[in-house]
């Protein structure tokens, strides 16, 4: 039998704990994320994309049992270059980059290769580039996405009354 209010006590949770399923080694298509991974992000990040990075980084602790730190530098693309295996997440004013699809407010781009790179079309945008991550790792039950690209952009937006 539940104790009174031990509902609220799930709800606040924001990441389901120990989603992640074995340990399958990534398949030939797949990026990883490992513990030697960083999150990227630009040192003139706002707050929301700081958020976001925060957020991630709490996702990959509690869901998928990775400690990755975040680090926040001034050239984002000279760390890609010479390592792989990280998160960035920048918006286009950072980086001046194609959004095919997600060009629009709170759309964005995420191109998986040799790193993972979330690009938003504002911070906003960056964060739901990450929420969309997360349900993708959530979906292959590890931290393991599909080389490509994916755009994507709000269908409607939201209206408060």
């Amino acid at each position: 039998m539940e104790k009174k209010y031990e509902f609220r006590r799930r709800m606040l949770a924001v990441h389901t704990p120990r989603r992640r399923e074995g340990a399958a080694p990534p398949g030939p298509g797949e990026c990883t994320l490992t513990g030697e991974s960083r999150i990227v992000i630009p040192d003139d990040a706002g707050r929301v994309l700081l958020r976001a990075a925060r957020d991630m980084q709490d996702y990959l602790f509690v869901s998928m049992g990775l400690s990755v730190r975040i680090a926040a530098v001034d050239d984002p693309d000279e760390i890609l270059s010479s390592s792989s295996g990280n998160l960035l997440l920048t918006t286009r004013a950072h980086t001046g980059a194609d959004l095919l699809d997600g060009d629009a407010p709170r759309g964005y781009r995420i191109d998986c290769g040799d790193n993972i790179v979330v690009t938003g079309y504002d911070e906003a945008g960056a964060m739901q580039g990450g929420f969309r991550l997360e349900e993708l790792m959530n979906l292959r039950g590890a931290p393991y996405v599909s080389r490509g690209t994916t755009a994507r952009r709000p269908l409607f937006s939201p209206r408060m009354v």
